[in-house]
């Protein structure tokens, strides 16, 4: 297929008062590559038998005019240079006795081969049809003439392999040189079919499939008509015809450029949030899962590997950063509690994906973390027990490059549970009221929508964050306050937002700056003015598998030990997430499911006045970037907030 760039043939002065007008005619160019099956009626002595058909391989290309003659009808012409590489095959008719070394005499089966090489030019004429939409149909005549040619002939020994010819190969070349003479024109038909793919206003590619037959033989020595299959494109620019000039006392039209407004509405209307900040208790579940490249049994860089005297430092206090952050410590924190737990053992599981064809991947993963544990950690050998196998259990779906990745993996379980329970964390948490904002998008822009942004800035005028993008901007948007940088507010301050789109003109329009409050207490604001504080816990379940809302058994029970420790009175708030990967709406409902579903269990295990809230804003951004197989297995989550309020005096 041809691939090129785009002009357009107007005059340099009067191209705005020609750009209404169509093209008065096209010139351009074409190409395509594709096979030939070869249909033949040939005798070449000293082969007795006829060749019958064949097969070829070749390309053309050349230039074309074309003339409109109707609004949906044209007439083309094309003239081409073409090259084709084939061959003519028959079996040399038997009986061919052949007598082997132990006497016996089999049947020779040897091949006549007829090798060809040929150029052409040729000059066509067809009619272009446009029966509906951009789809064109085409068909016509063309004629052409050989300008050069080789061909030759040979014999190939098939049946029995040791047959050897008078040369002493299993290749006899008979002839070469002109065999069959050409003819001097070869006349034809060829249909095809396209699609023209705007370049510029006058211009356009054209990927197409064109079929090609002979009507006359190429030689005169016989039958020879080659039926030709091609795939490739035309490229063709529009010359558009020049206008009277204007008397010098018409004024120009008046062209109104195309209707373009940025409008944004918010919900809540009113635009204003509170940051409130919390002494809150953070538990992070760990994912018994560790991922690895494909191909490879080493750790990969994002978890956190320690020397042995690092190690005999290790502590809680190293756990910073988000749930991710805590998780890529994941073999610290399982040895840390091996050695607490000298009596518990550990089962180390390795897998594979189903590409990856080496038997023993799945063990040597297994195997570098129980060289980890007991290199770094000191864990027992006997402790730690290795096996392996293919798939693993709840295999993620391989019709993507994220399900490959998830299933190349090593799975851990311990006898003990305190191996990997969650880690409790106490620090300082920040709440916005309300959690989230939607903003809603409404531009409107005759030309079509270039690329449009949304963005905050804060009152110095510094970016604060940006959504932005091409096309035609979602109807919607829920931000939960967060910069660029995934940190909320920590002082009062004013944030303002503008929508902006660009449409296919250049041209810009934003909406009016519009002005957000952001209030702040601090804890110690709290104590100064007596308030009775709320504590807030916070938990998360992960072990969701991929497009399922099931909570897992081993969740289940952590959802049994949260409900354990609620008091009458607290608010219980359920938030699902999911990847960032599939439909954002089969997504939403997806985040939605899940928290619906860990609540159910988490009501009928608490008093009946602790207040239960479903978050339905979860599913509305992913937690961590889906980009790693980790960061989507901790994307797959429902969040559990609960707040219990201060008593009186307390």
């Amino acid at each position: 297929m041809l691939l090129g760039m785009a002009c357009s043939a107007f005059g340099q002065d009067r191209a705005s008062a020609t750009d209404s007008l169509p093209p008065a005619w096209f010139f351009g160019a074409f190409g395509a590559f594709g096979p030939g099956s070869e249909f033949t009626d040939l005798v070449v002595p000293p082969f007795c038998g006829t060749f019958r058909s064949g097969s070829s391989l070749g390309w053309e290309g050349g230039g074309l005019f074309e003339l409109p003659i109707a609004p949906r009808l044209a007439l083309q012409f094309r003239a081409s240079v073409a090259r084709e590489i084939g061959e003519l095959r028959e079996p040399v008719p038997g009986p061919n006795p052949v007598p082997l070394d132990d006497g016996t005499i089999i049947d020779a089966q040897v091949d006549q081969v007829l090798a060809f090489e040929r150029t052409t030019v040729g000059l066509g004429a067809m009619l272009r049809l446009a029966p509906v939409g951009r789809v064109r149909m085409q068909g016509g005549v063309m004629i052409a003439r050989e300008i050069a040619g080789e061909q030759s002939q040979k014999q190939v020994a098939l049946v029995p392999e040791e047959l050897l010819f008078a040369n002493g190969e299993r290749e006899l070349e008979l002839e070469r040189g002109t065999i069959f003479s050409p003819a001097a024109l070869v006349a034809g038909i060829t249909v095809g079919i396209g699609y023209d793919l705007p370049v510029s206003r006058t211009s356009t590619l054209t990927p197409e499939i064109t079929l090609s037959l002979p009507i006359t033989s190429r030689t005169g020595a016989g039958a020879w008509r080659p039926l030709t299959l091609r795939c490739g494109g035309a490229l063709r620019f529009g010359v558009v015809p020049s206008l009277p000039a204007i008397p010098p006392d018409t004024a120009p039209p008046v062209v109104e450029p195309p209707l373009l407004v940025a409008a944004v509405s918010t919900r809540p209307r009113t635009v204003s949030v509170r940051i409130t900040e919390y002494d809150s208790l953070e538990v992070l579940p760990l994912l018994n899962q560790m991922f690895f490249a494909e191909g490879s049994a080493g750790l990969r860089e994002p978890y956190r590997q320690l020397t042995r005297e690092e190690a005999d430092s290790f502590t809680n206090a190293r756990l910073l950063g988000s749930a991710l952050d805590v998780y890529y410590h994941i073999l610290n924190i399982v040895g840390r509690r091996m050695r607490e737990y000298p009596e518990a053992t550990l089962a180390i599981n390795g897998y594979r994906n189903g590409r990856e064809d080496e038997p023993v991947l799945a063990r040597r993963r297994a195997e570098s973390i129980r060289r980890y544990l007991t290199d770094v950690w000191g864990i027992a050998g006997r402790r730690l027990q290795v096996a392996w196998r293919g798939l693993p259990p709840n295999p993620a779906r391989e019709t993507s490059a994220e399900g490959f990745e998830e299933n190349a993996r090593v799975e851990l379980i311990p006898s003990d549970p305190n191996i990997l329970a969650p880690v409790f964390r106490r620090h300082l948490q920040r709440v916005a009221t309300p959690p989230a904002i939607t903003f809603f998008l409404r531009p409107t822009a005759e030309a079509g929508v270039k690329q449009w942004e949304l963005a905050m800035n804060d009152e110095t005028g510094e970016r604060w964050r940006t959504f932005s993008g091409t096309g035609t901007p979602p109807d919607s948007i829920v931000w939960n306050w967060h910069s660029d940088s995934d940190a909320l507010p920590t002082l009062p301050m004013q944030l303002g937002y503008i929508f902006s789109v660009t449409d296919s003109t250049g041209a810009v329009s934003a909406s009016e700056p519009t002005m957000i409050d952001v209030s702040y207490q601090t804890v110690q604001q709290k104590l100064e003015h007596r308030v009775n504080d709320t504590t807030i816990e916070n938990f998360s379940i992960l072990l969701f598998n991929y497009d399922s809302p099931r909570v897992s058994q081993s969740d289940n029970e952590l959802l049994r030990a949260i409900a354990a420790g609620v008091h009458s009175g607290a608010i219980a708030r359920f938030t699902g997430y999911t990847d960032s990967l599939g439909d954002v709406r089969h997504n939403r409902e997806l985040a939605g499911a899940r928290a619906r579903e860990a609540a159910a269990i988490f009501r009928n295990l608490v008093p009946s006045d602790v207040t239960v809230i479903i978050d339905d804003t979860g599913g509305e951004w992913e937690r961590f970037p889906s980009t790693t197989p980790e960061g989507r297995s901790h994307s797959r989550t429902v969040m559990i907030e609960i707040r219990t309020p201060g008593k009186e005096g307390s």
